[in-house]
């Protein structure tokens, strides 16, 4: 994930293993622990209740539809909607962060 328009205060929610992408930000660090909470602070994220299902351009060959529960929705400052999800998966969390054409 990588939030290019604001600076949140993540100082207490993860411990920083490694830089996922040194080309934009050297504050953008690959999270060990974290609490979503404040991940989520200062984004005005809204969660959404209601499945939904869109199409996304993946990085692989093909395009995937992707459906969506219990997400967090986000408005970029370019005004594009992106929604935030989090998966435990063999105890670990993972981060989503798709943003619609």
């Amino acid at each position: 994930m990588l939030l290019v328009s604001q600076k949140i205060g993540l100082e207490n929610s993860f411990r920083p293993t490694r830089s996922l992408n040194s080309e934009y930000s050297s504050e953008v660090k690959s999270l060990g622990h974290f609490d979503e909470n404040i991940l989520l602070k200062g984004l005005n994220a809204t969660r959404f209740s209601e499945n939904r299902t869109r199409e996304f351009l993946s990085t692989n060959t093909f395009y995937r539809f992707r459906d969506f529960t219990g997400a967090f929705d986000v408005r970029r400052t370019d005004g594009k909607l992106a929604a935030i999800t989090f998966a435990k998966t063999f105890g670990r969390t993972f981060i989503n962060f798709d943003v619609w054409p």
